[in-house]
């Protein structure tokens, strides 16, 4: 009877992990496609600047070098903002995920 007993608790927990790393990936997903339209929305893309675009449009003639346009298109151009985007949309994901087993185990 243990064996059965263990092999409950060990599936219990393998579900319990999907279940985390489930939503830690939501997280970070959501956090992606944020960053991306945030970045979209402003006027910018891995390229650089769009065309027609509010950045483009605020940009004038050139960027002051270490201006916040610059850091922005830089941030852009190199993954940057949408990588810690992504990464606090993962953390998130895992605090919920925390909260939410907190929640269980006192019920």
């Amino acid at each position: 009877m243990d064996y059965v007993k263990d092999y409950a608790m060990r599936k219990a927990g393998e579900l319990a992990i999907n279940e985390y790393v489930q939503k830690v990936g939501v997280g970070a997903a959501i956090g992606a496609v944020a960053g991306t339209a945030t970045l979209a929305a402003v006027g910018l893309g891995v390229a650089g600047p769009i065309a027609g675009g509010l950045f483009a449009g605020k940009m004038g003639a050139g960027l002051v070098s270490g201006g916040y346009m610059a850091m922005l298109q830089s941030s852009a151009m190199t993954g940057a903002f949408v990588a810690t985007t992504t990464k606090s949309g993962a953390i998130v994901g895992a605090v919920v995920a925390h909260k939410q087993s907190k929640l269980q185990s006192k019920l």
